[in-house]
């Protein structure tokens, strides 16, 4: 699902990062995400307070960005949240991560993409 040029896309913009609790929307925005295969994303949990809570309890999760020139892509899936192993370690060794507390890492099950522009 995730070609080379949304990579690309996700990689070297911010996201827009959408949870809800079943009744209210939360919006936050992260960073740094990378790429772990065509269907996974991870990103670290730096100042997601609300984002963390809705992932723990619902999982759903939907993605979006943009570059300059308008393209973009939305993205909808599932979400799990680490507090340790593998993908903890992984965030929390990130150089964006230099100088942070990292709170978790959480992971994106990619189950739909859509391209704008």
């Amino acid at each position: 699902m995730i070609t080379s040029k949304i990579r690309k896309l996700i990689e070297n913009n911010p996201l827009s990062v959408a949870t809800t609790d079943g009744k209210n929307p939360n919006l936050a925005f992260v960073a740094f995400a990378k790429v772990l295969d065509d269907s996974h994303i991870i990103f670290t949990d730096n100042y997601l307070g609300k984002t963390r809570e809705n992932i723990r309890g619902n999982g759903k999760i939907y993605l979006g960005t943009y570059d300059k020139d308008w393209n973009g892509v939305k993205i909808s899936g599932t979400a799990k949240y680490y507090e340790s192993g593998k993908y903890f370690d992984l965030v929390k060794n990130q150089a964006e991560n230099s100088g942070e507390n990292p709170h978790g890492a959480i992971v994106v099950v990619v189950k739909k993409v859509v391209e704008i522009g």
